[in-house]
């Protein structure tokens, strides 16, 4: 039905992607054959082209239980760091991915997005002004596809898959899409110094092909101005938007509470199954914006 995806960033809150897949996949193919992910939307994406949706649940599920608190201020003058979560992070793309690149390639076109700052400002003042447009986009303007980063300066490029040459590069796109220092440390890729995919706009619709088809976008912020799912014409496509019906009870960096991981995945698998029921009915509720 679908034959491209976008799937937003979000880090814990990307849970909410699994679960509304996991219940997708039970009523309809899923078998898209251009993927574009951003953040952590990027491990989902390999996830659900792997078949291992409930393989990375499980996984973060285990950890966040082990996990007391998402940030450690004893280890302020310790080699241990502050923040867990690349830590985390990186031994779960590792687990989930290290032998996973030709199966990767043979299932779909997935491209991962990275931002590049701008070349007229340092990268941790990049990093700032990045973030601070983020949110103001996310909370204030609530834009679906916001330009402001963009006409700034900084860029989001796509890197396939497909051209990893191994599993250690595969994993280090995966983890670059996801850098926010001071959570993480500062990653390069390719020799350039990279930030988080999602920071120029959370949906990375700017990989698409130009093919007549339709485009499921699952982005985990919530706008309330718009239905749970909805679709807009796009030339020769069809865009169907789909977000969380409900606040999701985890924060993008809590990497320490399991109820609220389970929560979430239940909004998810909740979602997912009134979408389905939405498609099957003929009921798709097509808007502009």
């Amino acid at each position: 039905m679908f034959n491209q995806m976008v799937f937003g960033g979000g880090g814990s809150r990307c849970t909410w992607q699994i679960g509304f897949l996991l219940s997708l996949s039970r009523d309809l193919p899923v078998r898209p054959e251009v993927v574009c992910a951003a953040s952590g939307g990027s491990m989902v994406a390999a996830l659900m082209l792997t078949d291992r949706c409930r393989e990375g649940i499980n996984y973060f599920h285990s950890v966040c239980k082990k996990n007391e608190r998402n940030v450690y201020w004893n280890n302020s003058f310790r080699k241990e760091p502050v923040f867990p979560q690349f830590d985390i992070y990186r031994k779960g793309v590792h687990e989930l991915f290290h032998d996973s690149l030709e199966s990767l390639r043979q299932s779909a076109d997935l491209r991962i997005a990275v931002t590049y700052p701008p070349e007229w400002l340092p990268v941790p003042l990049a990093l700032t002004l990045g973030l601070a447009i983020f949110y103001s986009n996310k909370h204030i303007f609530r834009d679906l596809h916001p330009n402001t980063a963009l006409n700034l300066g900084f860029r989001q490029l796509f890197h396939p898959v497909s051209n990893c040459k191994d599993g250690s590069e595969l994993e280090q796109l995966i983890l670059s899409s996801c850098c926010a220092p001071p959570i993480s440390p500062r990653l390069s890729l390719y020799g350039a110094e990279v930030l988080d995919g999602a920071l120029v706009g959370n949906a990375p619709v700017a990989g698409l092909d130009a093919i007549k088809g339709r485009v499921l976008i699952l982005d985990t912020g919530r706008f309330p101005h718009l239905p749970n799912s909805f679709s807009v014409h796009k030339k020769e496509q069809v865009w169907t938007y789909v977000q969380p019906s409900r606040p999701l009870p985890i924060g993008m960096w809590n990497f320490s509470n399991p109820c609220a991981l389970r929560r979430t995945l239940k909004i998810g698998l909740a979602d997912g199954r009134a979408f389905v029921d939405v498609l099957l009915s003929g009921k798709e509720r097509l808007v502009q914006i």
